[in-house]
């Protein structure tokens, strides 16, 4: 359930951040080993330098950032860099299977 939770904040940053709200390119990758799981979700964006996830709640005067908090809270490993491209944001999200 929470990576679910993890992967749609990260589809709703595509939607907001990425285009605007606009329609836009988005790929999902999914890859699982026997101890966990590895959601990849990128866009072909705007972004050239990727945001930092914040280890603490950002403050309720700051807009955004919350989502990515969110997300690190949700999973045992967060990433973002920039794609191949040089635009546009990669989003790993790793969570270990407990058996």
């Amino acid at each position: 359930m929470e990576l679910e939770v993890a992967v749609g904040e990260a589809l709703s940053n595509v939607n907001r951040h990425a285009y605007n709200r606009a329609a836009g390119a988005v790929k999902i990758q999914v890859d699982q080993t026997e101890s966990n799981v590895m959601i990849t979700v990128s866009d072909e964006g705007r972004a050239t330098i990727p945001p930092a996830v914040p280890k603490t709640l950002p403050t309720a005067m700051l807009i955004g950032g919350r989502g990515l908090y969110l997300m690190r809270r949700l999973v045992d490993d967060v990433t973002i860099s920039v794609n191949s491209t040089g635009h546009g944001l990669v989003v790993h999200l790793s969570r270990r299977i407990l058996a």
